[in-house]
């Protein structure tokens, strides 16, 4: 059911949230900072694949938390084997300029890996971290001290899912957007980024466990997107006020994200949908089985959503929703579109693959072997002309020659 409040009619068209400055950077919070996510656009296009160049890698404690960069400054968050940790590093060499201890490392199921879930965030100033016991930080670059915290039970009645406080936060403007576990009188608050105090809350009667909000909206009216257990909801970022909802839309664990179209695509756990929310209520323009339940990245690349259905990699048509091509060989792994080629790093080979897109299927038109055979579960960054891939236990930075290869 889609119901539709009080929304703006006009095209859709995506709003970044990095900085309140002209100068924003690629790569500073979850799948990049924008609604187009997982998405390096402007990249020449080559008739050759761009060349791969291992630039540096360290060892990384466990995790699942993303790789976000400003400038010449990364953080993420690990475990050192007793505690959970944020590190700040120095993104030309890998060298850690400071860690500030988040909670004690708990432990998992055999088999799953320990450490940090979220992404952190970061601008000009500070840090924005997310631990699993609820704990939010806002940690000062220079040094990583303290500007202010916040503990998301005791402030927003949140409660803790299995595996802990894992949702992303998310910069737009002056304020940071979180999604308190299990507090459906809080399912989205907004805080000041440079005090932590409460701009506003939308309360929905839903939450999340895991997922994380993204971003979209007309020039100067941006809202933030989530899925909150079994629904859809777009809230003004400037106030809170609920937009639109869809209701009954199968719940799921993955970020919404912007089309070039304007369209908003939702992964959800019984179906995927693509909405169109330039109208009031918000109209549904296909609904599929592809994708369905998908818990890794989706990215669009020349009018196709590619991601892992069924455990291998599905092309499907943005226009139809219908699967245009599937790779006959099973894998998991992480992708990234840059510019007119698909990069997939491929978990069950360790190889990083750079591939052409058609309406038929991908070709591999070059590859580089970065690892033995292992499991990724953070997807990847991109900044700078460096692609960050992290494993379970090492981080690499590879260097991507955009300028090989002649129009």
């Amino acid at each position: 059911m889609l119901t539709g409040m009080g929304l703006v009619a006009g095209s859709l068209l995506l709003v970044t949230g990095a900085t309140t400055t002209n100068s924003a950077p690629e790569w500073n919070q979850w799948l990049g900072g924008s609604g187009r996510q997982l998405t390096v656009p402007n990249i020449p296009a080559k008739s050759t694949a761009p060349e791969i160049q291992e630039r540096w890698r360290r060892s990384l404690g466990s995790g699942f938390a993303g790789i976000s960069i400003w400038g010449d400054q990364a953080v993420t968050a690990m475990t050192d084997g007793k505690q959970d940790v944020a590190v700040l590093l120095d993104t030309a060499t890998g060298a850690e300029r400071w860690r500030f201890p988040l909670d004690r490392t708990r432990k998992r199921a055999e088999g799953v890996p320990l450490g940090p879930l979220s992404t952190p965030a970061l601008d000009g100033e500070a840090c924005y971290v997310q631990g699993l016991d609820g704990r939010f930080v806002c940690l000062g670059r220079a040094a990583g001290d303290v500007r202010w915290e916040v503990n998301l039970k005791r402030a927003f009645q949140a409660h803790e899912p299995g595996y802990g406080f894992a949702s992303s936060p998310l910069l737009t403007e002056d304020l940071v957007i979180l999604l308190p576990a299990g507090s459906s009188s809080s399912a989205i608050v907004a805080l000041n980024r440079a005090t932590g105090t409460l701009r506003w809350r939308a309360s929905l009667g839903t939450s999340t466990e895991y997922a994380s909000a993204t971003l979209a909206g007309l020039p100067g009216a941006a809202q933030v997107v989530a899925q909150l257990g079994e629904k859809l909801v777009g809230v003004s970022a400037a106030d809170g006020r609920v937009l639109w909802e869809i209701k009954e839309a199968g719940g799921g664990l993955w970020t919404p994200s912007v089309l070039n179209s304007g369209e908003v695509f939702f992964p959800g756990s019984g179906r995927t949908l693509l909405a169109d929310l330039s109208s009031a209520p918000p109209r549904q323009v296909w609904s599929s089985p592809v994708f369905e339940g998908v818990m890794g990245p989706v990215v669009e690349l020349h009018g196709q959503l590619i991601g892992y259905h069924q455990r291998r990699l599905t092309g499907l048509d943005v226009a139809t929703g219908n699967q245009l091509w599937q790779r006959a060989e099973e894998s998991d792994g992480q992708l990234l579109s840059y510019g007119p080629w698909l990069i997939h790093f491929h978990d069950r080979t360790g190889i990083l693959e750079i591939c052409s897109v058609d309406r038929t299927g991908l070709k591999v038109c070059g590859r580089q072997s970065v690892c033995h055979p292992t499991r990724s579960e953070t997807p990847l960054t991109f900044s700078q002309g460096v692609l960050y891939l992290r494993l379970p236990e090492e981080l690499v930075a590879l260097k991507l020659d955009p300028l090989v290869g002649t129009n």
